[in-house]
C-alpha cells in the first residue's frame, strides 16, 4: 500500500515500532513532532486495541488528522468500530486501490464521490457500506516499499529465522473454514477465492530481498503457501537455476504436502530452502473439523504429511490445534496432551 501511494506522488512513512524498540511514550513524542494528514492502521483482533489506543492519542493532539483502518478486525466489526472510536474510514478486503482512491479524494484530486469508492465503509449519520472491490492482479502491484522499513533489524539476533523478511505470493484460500479470518478478508461475493503472483514476479522480489537487503530467511505470510503446485514447481526451479540460496518458512496444507511429495515438488522445495512447515490441523477429530467447514483437515492425512516431512531432516514441523470451543472438556484436553507426546511433530501451537 505504501508503494502504491508513493508511486502516485504521495509522501509516505511507515513506523514499525517493534524492531526499533519504540515504546508508547517514545512513539507519542515522535508523532507530536511530525506533520501528517492521514494515519493508517490495520490489525488482527488480538492487537486491535493497540491501534485504537494510537487513534485516540493522535486525535487528541491532531484532531484534523484523518484516521483510516483496515486489516482483519475493523471492517468486520464496522458498527462497533465506527460507533465507539474516532475512526473516519474503514477499508475492507485488499487495501491498495481503495486506499489510493480514498487518499486522492481526501486530497481533492479525485473525480469520484465517496460513495463510488469500492471497498470503503464510513459513517455519514448512518453507516455506509460501498460495493466490494474486485480482486487485484497481484503482478500489477509495484514492488513493496522495503526501503521504508528497517530491513537490517528483522531477525538480526534470531537463531532459527536469521535475517528474515515477510513476503507473500498468494492471497486467499479455497478452504472456507468458518473460523478463518483469511477466508473472510479475501472472499468475493460470498465465495472463497485464491490467486497468486507469477513465479517470476515472486522470484524477482526474492532476488531483491536476498541480494539488496541481505535476507537469509523468507517468512511466507500466505495462508495456503503450497496450494498451487504449478507456482511451487516454477518458483523453486527458478531458485535452483539461479543458485539463489535462502531459507523458507510457510503455512502449508497437509493434503497438498501429500500431493507434492508424489509429484516430486516437495523435494524440490526442500532442496531449495524450505526449513519450516506449519500445518493447521485445528481439531484432532474429523467430525469436529467438518462442523467448522475445515477443508483438508483430515487427521490421517495430516499424520501422513508429517510422516513425509520427517524424512527430510532439515524441516522443522509445527502443528496448530484449536482448543476452547464451547463443547470442549477435560477429555478433549487430555487427547491433545496425548497427541503432543506422540512426537508426531516437532512443536505445537495450542490456540
Amino acid at each position: 500500500m505504501a508503494a502504491v501511494l508513493r508511486e502516485n506522488d504521495f509522501d509516505v512513512e511507515i513506523i514499525d515500532c517493534l524492531p526499533i524498540h519504540l515504546g508508547w511514550n517514545s512513539l507519542k513524542r515522535l508523532l507530536a513532532t511530525k506533520n501528517f494528514d492521514v494515519l493508517c492502521v490495520g490489525d488482527e483482533t488480538a492487537s486491535a486495541n493497540e491501534s485504537i489506543k494510537l487513534i485516540k492519542f493522535v486525535k487528541s493532539i491532531k484532531p484534523d488528522v484523518v484516521t483510516i483502518t483496515g486489516g482483519y478486525f475493523f471492517p468486520y466489526m464496522k458498527e462497533y468500530s465506527l460507533n465507539n472510536w474516532n475512526i473516519d474510514y474503514l477499508i475492507r478486503g485488499e487495501g491498495e486501490e481503495t486506499l489510493l482512491e480514498l487518499i486522492k479524494y481526501i486530497d481533492g484530486k479525485s473525480k469520484k464521490k465517496l460513495n463510488q469508492i469500492n471497498g470503503l465503509i464510513y459513517k455519514n449519520k448512518t453507516i455506509k457500506i460501498n460495493k466490494e472491490r474486485k480482486h487485484l492482479d497481484l503482478d500489477k502491484l509495484p514492488l513493496p516499499a522495503y526501503d521504508l522499513l528497517p530491513m537490517q533489524l528483522y531477525g538480526n539476533k534470531s537463531k532459527n529465522h536469521k535475517d528474515f523478511s515477510a513476503i507473500e505470493h498468494g492471497r486467499g484460500c479455497l478452504g472456507g473454514c468458518d473460523f478463518c479470518s483469511i477466508n473472510s478478508l479475501y472472499s468475493y461475493q460470498g465465495r472463497s477465492t485464491y490467486r497468486t503472483k507469477s513465479a517470476l514476479r515472486s522470484f524477482e522480489e526474492t532476488e531483491i530481498l536476498v541480494k539488496k537487503y541481505k535476507r537469509k530467511t523468507l517468512n511466507w505470510v500466505d495462508g495456503t503457501f503450497n496450494l498451487d503446485p504449478k507456482w511451487s514447481k516454477e518458483y523453486f526451479s527458478l531458485l535452483e537455476e539461479n543458485n539463489l540460496q535462502v531459507q523458507h518458512t510457510a503455512w502449508m496444507r497437509s493434503d497438498c504436502i501429500v500431493r507434492d511429495e508424489k509429484l516430486g515438488i516437495l523435494k524440490k522445495m526442500i532442496d531449495n530452502g524450505l526449513v519450516q512447515s506449519i500445518i493447521g490441523m485445528e481439531r484432532l477429530w474429523d467430525s469436529e473439523n467438518r462442523k467448522m467447514n475445515a477443508c483438508g483437515k483430515q487427521y490421517e492425512i495430516s499424520k501422513q504429511a508429517f510422516k513425509i516431512l520427517k524424512k527430510y531432516k532439515r524441516v522443522y514441523t509445527i502443528a496448530t490445534l484449536i482448543y476452547g470451543v464451547p463443547d470442549d472438556n477435560k477429555k478433549d484436553l487430555r487427547a491433545i496432551k496425548k497427541f503432543i507426546y506422540k512426537n508426531v511433530v516437532d512443536f505445537q501451537f495450542i490456540l
